[in-house]
C-alpha cells in the first residue's frame, strides 16, 4: 500500500548517464515533496547514491549478481552518429524520396543516407539535393 506521507523526496534519472561510484545529490538535486521541504536546511541534506559496476563478457552481455540485464543503447560517435541520424530523419519523413532521384545521387558518390535526406529536404529536387550536400552537409558525407 502507498502511503504518501512517508515519501520524503523522488529521484530520477537514466542509467545510461551514470557510472559506477558515488553520487551526493543537495536538496535541489532531488524533488522533495512540499509538505517537507521546510524541514530539511539546504547546506545539510544530501543524498548518496551508490552504484556497483556491471560486468560484460563477449557471451553474456551485462550480469549483475548473474542475471542478465538489457544492454544499453548502441552510442553513435562521429560520422556513425550522422548517419544513424540520417536514417532517423528519413524514416519519420512523409515524403518519400524518388527512386531515380536517390540513385542518381548515389551514384555520384554521396552516401545513401545522406542523399535520402538531401532529397526529403528539397522536394525531390535533385539540384537543390547536391547544392545541400555540397553546402550544408559537406564535411558530413564522403564522396
Amino acid at each position: 500500500m502507498h502511503v504518501p506521507t512517508q515519501v520524503l523526496f523522488r529521484y530520477a534519472t537514466s542509467t545510461g548517464f551514470l557510472c559506477s561510484g558515488c553520487y551526493e545529490l543537495k536538496k535541489d538535486k532531488v524533488d522533495m515533496m512540499k509538505r517537507y521541504t521546510d524541514s530539511f536546511d539546504d547546506n545539510d541534506f544530501t543524498v548518496t547514491l551508490m552504484f556497483d559496476s556491471l560486468q560484460c563478457d563477449e557471451t553474456n552481455g551485462y550480469r549483475y549478481n548473474n542475471m542478465p540485464i538489457s544492454s544499453l543503447p548502441s552510442l553513435f560517435i562521429g560520422m556513425d552518429a550522422y548517419r544513424h541520424g540520417w536514417d532517423l530523419l528519413s524514416g519519420t519523413h512523409a515524403l518519400v524520396p524518388d527512386a531515380e532521384a536517390h540513385e542518381l545521387i548515389t551514384r555520384a558518390g554521396y552516401e545513401s543516407g545522406a542523399a535520402t535526406v538531401a532529397l526529403q529536404m528539397c522536394n525531390n529536387d535533385v539540384s537543390r539535393a547536391v547544392d545541400e550536400l555540397q553546402g550544408a552537409f559537406v564535411g558530413l558525407t564522403r564522396r
